[in-house]
Order: C-alpha cells, then sequence, then structure tokens
C-alpha cells in the first residue's frame, strides 16, 4: 500500500530538498505552501475572515487534502509526500488520519541567531527569498526561526512526533539523508 508523508519544519530547513528527492523515487510531492497562497487568494477575495478564523480554514483545507490523497495512497498503491511550513505539531494531532500518516520536522534547534542568519545566506539558490532579503530582513527572519525552532522542538517531544535536527553545520547533509533513508524503508 501506499505511504502518506508529510514533512513539515522551518524555513530553510531541508524540506523541498527532501521532497524533491523522493519525487525522483516516484513520490507525489505537493508544495502545500503554493497551494495555500492559491487558496489564500480565494479567501482573500471573500474578506470574511479574520486571522485566527484564516489559519482554521487553512488548516481544514491541509486536513482534506491530506484525507484524498490517503484514500488515494492506498486505493492506487501511490506514495504521496508533503512540504509544508504552516502547522506546528500540535495542530497536526488534529489531523483525521494522524494515525495512518508519517509526520517528520526538520529543525535547527540549538544554534544562535546568527547562525541562522548564515544559513538564510549561504543555503539556496539565486533567485529563492531568502537570497533577497536586507540585512534588517534577515534578522528578523532569523529570529522568528529561532522562536519557531524551539516551539517544534518543545512540541515534537510533548507529543511523540519525530524530528531531524538539521542543524547548519556538517550534521544537516547526515541528517537529510538519514531522513530520506528512512522514509524509503517505511511499510
Amino acid at each position: 500500500m501506499g505511504k502518506l508523508v508529510i514533512i513539515a519544519g522551518n524555513r530553510r530547513a531541508g524540506k523541498t530538498t527532501t521532497c524533491n528527492r523522493l519525487a525522483k523515487d516516484g513520490y507525489i510531492y505537493l508544495k502545500f505552501d503554493y497551494l495555500l497562497d492559491a487558496f489564500d487568494n480565494h479567501l482573500d477575495e471573500l474578506s470574511i475572515f479574520d486571522k485566527n478564523e484564516r489559519h482554521q480554514q487553512e488548516f481544514a483545507f491541509f486536513n482534506n487534502l491530506v484525507n484524498r490523497y490517503y484514500e488515494d495512497a492506498q486505493n492506487y498503491n501511490q506514495n504521496v509526500v508533503f512540504d509544508i511550513y504552516d502547522f506546528l505539531p500540535s495542530e497536526m494531532l488534529d489531523l483525521n488520519k494522524i494515525d495512518d500518516v508519517y509526520i517528520y520536522y526538520l529543525i535547527y534547534p540549538d544554534v544562535t541567531i546568527s547562525q541562522i542568519i548564515d544559513c538564510l545566506e549561504k543555503y539556496g539558490d539565486e533567485f529563492e527569498w531568502n537570497k533577497k532579503l536586507s540585512i534588517d530582513e534577515a534578522n528578523i527572519q532569523a529570529k522568528d526561526i529561532f522562536i519557531r525552532n524551539n516551539i517544534i522542538k518543545d512540541e515534537c517531544e510533548k507529543n511523540n512526533i519525530t524530528y531531524f535536527d538539521v542543524s547548519i553545520l556538517d550534521n544537516r547533509i547526515k541528517q537529510l539523508d538519514k531522513l530520506y533513508n528512512e522514509i524509503k524503508e517505511l511499510k
């Protein structure tokens, strides 16, 4: 039977890199950020939701997609991988298929803000968002990532959700390889 995998976590943590590798192995790859942008454009046209209601609608949309793709994974023996930034581990517990999908978070919790800034400058192609940041914007993003890393780590540990420490140092490639291999070996 097919598997449905969700790779979540912070910015510049290796989600897209890992999902692209899995796609080359035949996984159906859904970059939820793109789907969410389209969904949010629709919500903008409606202009009826406040920030909290909007987030609830976004999660409901995601939950619906997970349900549908899980059924396809089972019925058609397809492997599916979601790349997602938007939801914390505590929110993932509300998925209808929480017991049937594999969820992994990619974070780098034990690094400094300056190391995160270095990551924003170092990783990615020239056309990616992080390469267009000013120094002030990079500082703001790094602080947000630093805070979010700690929240994700705490919530993963509290809720027994697997996370990989893809620290910005040499460990990053090893951890992404380990995640890829673990997903490939899922039964």
